[in-house]
């Protein structure tokens, strides 16, 4: 839908240019969204003044959707680790940093430092992690595992479709879009700037550092379960259990999910598709 009104509209103001619609684009972004948009609403003939006001209405609503959602993640988390935290006031410290980060974006550098960060933190950085993710669920925590746990929340199974997608399309779609963005990636550049190696290497350092939580974590939990006096091997395998906090945390709900598991554990093994590292037992409880 979002494609056949952009497209409309720049057709529009092509033809009123008397040029194709690939000159009529300045650029992607923010340019289509605050310049060549707003170009075609002006030259309406009727209530051009209705319209824009619409628009840029709509791509305020848009933003603030936006940042609820981003900032509502951020501070889900912070609130789940620190529980005693009152969740007011962890959401105005965070919209008031985000305020004073987002300064930058209205600099005259500003749209230069959106087009690095939003290539090297929200570009294909989102495939590999959500690629990992999806892995990290379906295969290590195992996809029986999780229809597991969705029956026991909704109180039905799920179906082989489900399965299939979790499973096996999502990752192998995720994996064939990173190889493609990464192997057919081109020099970054904003207009007719070409961003210089000082501004590649700090959008690389932005990648690393969300990347790096992975492995930097993983190595963390190996290294207690060494010091505890496990093999190696026996670390790394015990890396993947579900620790003993993990079901509910409602005391009710927990003790009617031990008994889930344990009732579907012998379906489970008869199954043989889950990582057997991360079966649950119920007495791990």
């Amino acid at each position: 839908l979002a494609g056949f009104t952009i497209f409309s509209i720049l057709g529009y103001l092509a033809n009123e240019l008397g040029v194709d619609v690939k000159d009529v684009i300045k650029g992607g972004g923010s340019t289509l969204a605050f310049v060549s948009y707003p170009d075609v609403l002006a030259r309406f003939a009727v209530a051009p003044q209705f319209f824009a006001t619409m628009f840029f209405l709509m791509l305020f609503t848009l933003g603030i959707g936006s940042a609820s959602a981003l900032t509502g993640c951020v501070i889900t988390i912070i609130c789940d680790q620190f529980p005693l935290w009152k969740k007011w006031l962890v959401t105005l410290v965070i919209c008031i940093l985000g305020f004073f980060i987002s300064m930058f974006y209205v600099t005259p550098q500003g749209q230069f430092i959106l087009t690095l960060i939003d290539y090297y933190g929200g570009g294909f950085i989102i495939f590999i992690l959500a690629a990992l993710e999806v892995i990290a669920v379906q295969w290590v925590y195992g996809i029986n595992n999780f229809c597991r746990d969705i029956e026991f929340m909704l109180g039905r199974k799920t179906g082989w479709y489900w399965k299939f997608c979790w499973a096996g399309l999502i990752p192998t779609v995720l994996l064939v879009v990173l190889a493609y963005v990464v192997f057919n990636s081109k020099p970054l550049k904003h207009g007719i700037y070409v961003f210089g190696p000082v501004a590649i290497g700090v959008g690389l350092v932005l990648t690393v550092i969300a990347v790096s939580m992975l492995p930097i974590l993983f190595s963390s939990g190996v290294f207690k379960r060494l010091r505890k006096g496990m093999g190696c091997f026996e670390a790394v395998v015990d890396v993947f259990r579900p620790s003993s906090k993990w079901g509910p945390a409602d005391p009710v709900l927990r003790v009617q999910y031990i008994d889930f598991v344990a009732g579907r554990g012998k379906d489970q093994q008869m199954e043989g598709i889950d990582n057997q590292a991360t079966d649950i037992e119920s007495h791990r409880f």
